[in-house]
């Protein structure tokens, strides 16, 4: 039960892998475990030795779970890009100035932040060489004094013992320390600590009532604090302005206000601060990154091109800053490049769904279809929600005629968004390609039910009324509506939706206005310079001047 419970502490929170360390000091006390027998003399240090050994053997599965848990953490928390990344010396400098640093913040709770960043130009190094000293003399003050007072060398070794996997020997964030890792660690002072009082006050006359005053009003005390912490918490920007006012040179609260800022919609400010992380950190390769988004939101290419590049020489192997580059190099209408970006983008991170739709759609464009169906179901396997990622997708294979695999993906998408008309229209037009008129007709519908005002299913489903084969189906005079609605809503100037209101004209019998009608669809695709769409008129003109309508046609 002991091993299942410890598990499931470790799922849940990490830092709990010393706790087979705590429970062999709560063993020497109070549970006194490691005490010789009575009576066994001179022999007693073996005794001992062998009482400990057994006190260890019974906590081995606890002992596994710790080790399995701490390779897991380090192979999953342990690769921290190389510019931030610290010297060895630097960490244990830093380690030694933080263990002072929560035992002032325990006493005195005033001034906390989240996140205390490492110092820019790294701890101070006499600062470390006093911590060290200090912790040493507690250490041997509490060791010296171990048969009288054991629970100050238990409860000093918890905190000290509890603090190794957080305490940034080994690196694991990009945090000098954090609040949050002295939640159990403290436990250890709190217990000596009470232990201290209660011997300190065994013979005062009024002791239990002195002692329960001062509890009250510590606890009063920590409980307006807490209320004061908390409500910095309240939203973002409070809580990295309070960061920033309560530390220096936090580039971290600078970098998370930046993020903030922009979350809201805030971009100069944003940029103010993206710019005042670089100050303190000039090699801050993801400030750097977001404030080249922030310009390209903004419509500065350039600057954001030269953000991505400068990223780029910092880190080259930084997946996203190659797929932005692509993105603002797009912009800029260097098309080759940006796919050399985005490809470099996929070959560091192949699973990188964004950059597998970003090339997909430039190959899209430039019609190499198949090989934006292959970036399309990467990007799938990775986000199989992504509804872009499919949308597009069914796109390429509706153009490639392959048209089952594209209804499939439309219906995916309907099934996740069933309000995407985008993806009913597109479905509609699978079914139509494949000759089944009255199931893209009913999509149409669905379409329209959903937005009344559609355009593209307006004209779509205006067109299949129009001109399906199946005299059954075709209902000119609703055709003509729809069209007309279509034509109106759109302003007149697409010579597609007045191509669909010439067939509705025809196939009501109003062949002169279905030719009138025709020839402005012309001259707009004309004017247009749509070449095919103007010779595909120029035929449907001459047979509506014969008197005859336009049948089973692809829109």
């Amino acid at each position: 039960g002991m091993t299942l419970l410890y598990g499931l502490g470790l799922l849940s929170k990490n830092t709990l892998v010393t706790l087979p360390f705590v429970l062999l000091l709560l063993d020497w006390w109070p549970l006194n475990r490691m005490q010789p027998a009575a009576g066994v003399g001179m022999a007693g240090s073996r005794n001992l030795g062998a009482s400990f050994w057994g006190l260890v053997k019974e906590k081995i599965p606890l002992f596994l779970l710790s080790a399995g848990s701490s390779v897991a953490t380090a192979l999953i928390t342990g690769n921290i890009p190389a510019p931030h990344q610290l010297p060895a010396w630097v960490r244990v400098e830093n380690a030694l100035i933080t263990y002072v640093t929560y035992l002032r913040q325990m006493v005195f709770p005033a001034g906390l932040a989240s996140p205390y960043p490492y110092p820019p130009n790294g701890a101070s190094s006499w600062q470390a060489a006093l911590a060290c000293v200090l912790l040493a003399a507690i250490l041997t003050g509490v060791f010296m004094c171990r048969k009288k007072r054991p629970f100050l060398l238990m409860g000093w070794l918890w905190y000290l013992g509890m603090l190794v996997p957080m305490i940034g020997i080994m690196q694991i964030s990009y945090y000098a320390h954090a609040d949050r890792y002295t939640y159990l660690p403290e436990i250890g002072l709190a217990i000596a600590g009470t232990w201290a009082v209660a011997e300190w006050g065994a013979g005062w006359k009024f002791r239990r009532a002195f002692l329960g005053g001062l509890m009250v009003v510590i606890i009063g005390a920590l409980m307006f604090c807490a209320y004061a912490q908390t409500s910095y918490w309240k939203d973002s920007e409070t809580l990295w302005k309070r960061a920033l006012a309560c530390t220096s040179g936090n580039n971290l609260a600078s970098y998370n206000m930046a993020n903030a800022l922009h979350d809201l919609g805030h971009l100069d400010e944003s940029i103010a601060y993206y710019q005042k992380t670089l100050e303190i950190n000039p090699n801050d390769f993801q400030a750097e990154c977001n404030l080249g988004n922030v310009l390209m939101e903004q419509g500065h290419t350039d600057q954001a091109i030269a953000c991505f590049q400068k990223v780029l020489a910092i880190q080259p192997n930084y997946a996203q800053a190659n797929c932005n580059l692509g993105n603002a190099l797009l912009q800029r209408g260097q098309t080759d490049q940006a796919i050399a970006c985005f490809q470099r983008a996929v070959a560091i991170q192949p699973d990188y769904a964004k950059a597998r739709y970003d090339l997909g759609n430039v190959l899209f464009d430039l019609g190499r279809l198949d090989e934006a169906v292959g970036h399309y179901q990467k990007a799938l396997e990775t986000e199989p929600d992504s509804i872009e990622a499919r949308f597009n997708l069914g796109n390429a294979l509706l153009n490639l005629g392959r048209l089952d695999e594209a209804a499939a993906h439309y219906k995916k998408i309907l099934e996740i968004k069933p309000g995407y008309v985008g993806a009913r229209n597109n479905l509609g037009a699978a079914l139509m390609q494949a000759g089944r008129t009255k199931e893209a007709m009913d999509e149409y519908r669905k379409a329209l039910e959903t937005q009344p005002n559609n355009g593209d299913a307006l004209n779509n489903l205006a067109w299949a009324l129009a001109t399906c084969a199946q005299s059954s189906l075709r209902d000119g005079t609703s055709a003509v509506t729809l069209a007309q609605k279509a034509v109106q809503l759109s302003g007149g100037e697409n010579p597609l939706l007045l191509r669909t209101l010439a067939a509705a004209y025809a196939e009501t019998g109003r062949y002169a206005g279905a030719a009138a009608t025709a020839r402005d669809a012309l001259q707009l695709a004309a004017r247009q310079k749509n070449d095919a769409l103007a010779a595909t008129l120029q035929k449907e003109l001459e047979l509506y001047q014969m008197d005859t309508p336009v049948r089973d046609v692809k829109p």
